[in-house]
């Protein structure tokens, strides 16, 4: 079910898109063709104006071109884009696109998945060589100790509050997805309600305490990440 909400989601930003880039073409296509065409357009934009809207579109494609990479073909993307642009192509009908992208998006999100699982047990085995890193579950959840603390131990079913810094792995770096320090905001949990990886690592903290628990896939949200599917789930969490 997550992975079907994944693929709508995915499927509506690739729409948005495809409206917005549809729309650019159509009212580009729209301006007049005869000759003094850049005299008009030069008396709404400057020139410096036009670059910044250049450019702004180039990065909105490229961010949509990067989620597909490297499953696309820049050269086509292009000799298409100056044929629409032209006017030497008429656009897909959305519709269209939209079934043609959906067809092929769980491939890519099975290679994508792939990749992660692979980097996130690579990223595991460098944790576990370090010192001062606690094993939990061999090859699946490890936690080193940031902070000590002094009250009561933690167990499966006591309600408590934490700080969390939860983070995904990105390239081989540590990216943030969540601070609630940031956001003043703690959060109240018990532990048996939480994915098991995060139960196991968390398990036996004492009040204070402060812990990064490393976590694999398989013990996290697997293939059905909101994040990505198959990611190494990293958590900062301080017991208050």
């Amino acid at each position: 079910m997550k992975k079907m909400i994944f693929f709508v989601m995915v499927f509506f930003l690739f729409s948005g898109a495809y409206y917005v880039f549809h729309n650019v073409l159509h009212q580009v296509s729209a301006l007049p063709t005869h000759r003094n065409v850049d005299d008009q357009v030069s008396s709404i934009l400057s020139d410096e104006e036009r670059h910044q809207i250049s450019l702004c579109i180039a990065n909105i494609f490229w961010n949509q071109l990067s989620q597909y990479s490297p499953f696309y073909d820049l050269d086509v993307v292009v000799e298409n884009l100056n044929e629409l642009e032209t006017g030497k192509k008429m656009p897909l009908h959305k519709h269209e696109c939209q079934q043609q992208m959906l067809s092929l998006l769980d491939k890519i999100s099975s290679y994508h998945a792939c990749l992660n699982l692979k980097a996130a047990e690579l990223y595991l085995e460098e944790i576990a060589k370090r010192k001062n890193v606690v094993e939990v579950i061999p090859h699946k959840v490890y936690y080193e100790v940031l902070q000590s603390g002094n009250d009561a131990i933690t167990t499966p079913e006591y309600t408590f509050k934490i700080h969390l810094i939860e983070s995904r792995l990105c390239k081989g770096e540590e990216v943030v997805i969540q601070d609630t320090r940031l956001s003043k905001r703690p959060i109240t949990l018990v532990l048996s309600d939480t994915i098991l990886g995060f139960a196991k690592g968390a398990s036996g903290m004492t009040c204070g305490e402060r812990r990064k628990i490393y976590i694999h896939p398989d013990l996290a949200y697997g293939k059905y990440g909101r994040h990505g599917f198959q990611q190494l789930m990293i958590c900062d969490v301080e017991k208050l």
